[in-house]
């Protein structure tokens, strides 16, 4: 049986992904943000040990 998938299901799953990430540094203490532009997806930053993380 195929599975028919809509025409936006990668841009669809892509957000998902980005969102569960950016949760899961969020719940460990980073400061998180989702960035729309080429190359890196999300940028998060460890307050408290000063780790800088770019996330393609």
């Amino acid at each position: 049986m195929k599975i028919v998938k809509s025409t936006r299901h990668h841009k669809i799953i892509g957000d998902f992904g980005e969102a569960l990430v950016c949760n899961w540094f969020s719940r460990s203490g980073f400061e998180v943000i989702a960035v729309d532009h080429t190359g890196i997806d999300v940028v998060a930053f460890n307050p408290s040990t000063k780790q800088r993380l770019g996330v393609r």
